[in-house]
């Protein structure tokens, strides 16, 4: 009985003394005006506002001037090799350099199983294809981003022959057993 009544007295007496531990992580809470809330509901009537969660009177609204209706024009410009908005690599970029061709790696396969691949990553309003001969191309002219030796690349009827530093090219005709393929989308 005595353990349990030292017990219980012992562990008063920790919890009492703990209190000021508390009370010396506390510290001031910012200002509304700090956080940005600066205006009163009158000033933004007719507005959407934010009220301050500390002084319910002080609330944040965008001024009229910063406002805007008219839609922004992208600032991102992008290069061949960059990864591309919604997965892929670059490999076509238009005159501003905010828009154009991506591409992933399909594999090898057949250009019925390359085909498939393709449309399978498509989804929410994107549509991937095998890449085209004018994409091909355009990714063999990059260097060696893309190729960094010779081989066999299905596009959208036949195969191209491409080495990287613009050796090869998309003119042969037919059909082969197994090629590379890439699938494109445009972002």
């Amino acid at each position: 009985m005595k353990k349990l009544f030292f017990t219980s007295v012992s562990t008063i007496a920790i919890l009492l003394m703990s209190k000021t531990t508390f009370a010396q992580t506390c510290s001031t809470p910012p200002s509304c005006a700090t956080l940005g809330y600066t205006k009163s509901s009158s000033d933004c009537s007719g507005q959407p506002m934010l009220k301050c969660p500390l002084d319910t009177t002080k609330v944040f609204c965008a001024s009229s001037s910063t406002t805007s209706t008219t839609p922004t024009t992208p600032t991102t410009t992008y290069s061949v090799g960059d990864i591309a908005p919604g997965g892929g690599t670059v490999a076509v970029v238009n005159a501003s350099g905010t828009g154009g061709t991506r591409v992933v790696a399909a594999g090898d396969g057949t250009l019925d199983e390359l085909k498939s691949y393709c449309a399978t990553l498509s989804g929410s309003g994107v549509i991937w294809q095998i890449a085209s001969p004018s994409t091909l191309e355009a990714m063999n002219e990059a260097g060696n981003i893309f190729f960094s030796g010779c081989g066999y690349v299905y596009t959208t009827s036949s195969y191209c022959h491409l080495c990287g530093g613009g050796i090869g090219g998309c003119s042969y005709s037919g059909s082969l057993d197994s090629a590379a393929g890439f699938c494109e989308a445009p972002f």
